[in-house]
Formats: C-alpha cells, structure tokens, sequence
C-alpha cells in the first residue's frame, strides 16, 4: 500500500501553476487532511478517505459548503498524483498533485 503522507501541491491539469495545497496524513489505509489555498495558505477545507495499493479516494469539504469526492492514483515515481475532482454540484476536472513541490 502507498503511504499519501506529506504535502502535495495541486496543479488543475492544462495551468502552469498551483493553487491550493493538500496535507495528507495518513494512518494504515485512512486519510485525512486539510486543503489550503495558496499563495496565501489559508486554511479552506478538510478531506477524509482511504488508500486501497496506490489508489486514493477521499471527500472533501470546503468552509465555503462546496464539497465533492476526488479518487487519485500515485504515479511510478512516487512523486506525483493523478487525481480526478467531482463537486456535488456538478462538474469534473483533473489535477496532479506534487509531493514537496510547487510547479511554476
């Protein structure tokens, strides 16, 4: 099983840049987490979910009602996730998630 633990960087796939950061703890096959915006790290969110192998899926809540499922899956590198986001309200989109680092 992938250990998510750390701090990942959250890039919406097609930006050059990050907006938010995820921290993840994790604890056997439990997540959990809080969500910041960036660059000014303010906290906006919570998530809770599990890890089955290298597959990730969690919900999250945003302080501002939004919420939403996200399933990711660890790259080779170990580095590097792909995740998709579902709001409840409707709407995809797809983001990577960077270990340790923030892409330009």
């Amino acid at each position: 099983m992938a250990d998510f633990s750390g701090v990942w960087a959250d890039q919406l796939v097609g930006n050059d840049y990050a907006r938010a950061v995820v921290e993840l703890q994790q604890s056997g096959n439990q997540l959990s987490g809080t969500i910041d915006l960036l660059p000014t790290e303010q906290e906006v969110g919570t998530l809770s979910g599990t890890v089955k192998g290298r597959d990730m899926n969690y919900r999250y809540s945003a302080y501002d009602g939004g919420s939403g499922a996200v399933h990711g899956v660890l790259e080779a590198d170990g580095r590097h996730v792909q995740i998709q986001v579902r709001a409840d309200g409707g709407g995809m989109e797809r983001h990577r998630l960077h270990l340790n680092h923030v892409p330009n």
